[in-house]
């Protein structure tokens, strides 16, 4: 969308200097019928709350915001010759285009990146999980959407006493999911001499791992 916005723009730009004339009756017809059927559809996937739907949406607000310049457009030219209405009209929707569509885009790149999802400061997180009964260490968190909609927690902790296993592992899941985070896994160490055995277990697997790699 932003590339077509892009085209529109540098189009439009060039036909300042050289305005064509426009057959306004039958572009008047043809952009009535064209804006109901965008606004119909946009009413559907409006329901949505996935960021593909949310870009799709958009991709009709863009539609239908076209066809209303050219309607209006075409109601002023049937009656002068303002010409160079068509590229200034379409030049301003494409800038409002443009403007919701690059931050929408970039929300979306850093779902694909599998970053942290919007509105979830993960280093918060990590500290009201450390503040957490019978918690010694957070060893690993993993924040992530795939849609932008449902959110997934990794959390790989250290404990203080193995006894409490359980309700630790309630408690952590009780408070992503106060954060939003549907699907939650959860890995315990159950005390800080297991985490250590564990953490060299994986370091000589690495090592190994890149030993036989340059062999």
């Amino acid at each position: 969308m932003t590339g077509i916005c892009s085209g529109y723009l540098w189009k439009n730009i060039t036909k300042l200097f050289h305005p064509q004339p426009v057959n306004d009756k039958g572009i008047l017809w043809l952009g009535i019928i064209a804006v109901t059927i965008n606004v119909l559809a946009s009413l559907v996937v409006r329901k949505g709350k996935t960021k593909n739907e949310s870009i799709l949406s958009l991709h009709f607000l863009e539609d239908t915001l076209g066809w209303l310049a050219v309607i209006l457009m075409a109601i002023i030219l049937r009656f002068t010759d303002w010409y160079i209405l068509d590229p200034l009209l379409s030049l301003v929707i494409s800038f409002f285009i443009l403007s919701k569509a690059i931050p929408r885009f970039w929300s979306t790149l850093k779902i694909f990146l599998d970053a942290v999802p919007e509105g979830v400061d993960i280093e918060q997180v990590k500290k009201d999980l450390e503040q957490l009964d019978h918690v010694a260490s957070v060893n690993q968190l993993n924040l992530w959407t795939m849609d932008g909609l449902e959110k997934n927690a990794i959390v790989h902790v250290c404990l203080k006493e193995i006894g409490q296993m359980e309700n630790c592992k309630e408690s952590i899941r009780n408070l992503l999911k106060d954060c939003g985070f549907q699907n939650i896994t959860i890995e315990v160490d159950a005390d800080v001499a297991t985490h250590r055995a564990h953490k060299r277990n994986m370091a000589e697997l690495e090592a190994r791992h890149d030993h036989d790699h340059h062999h």
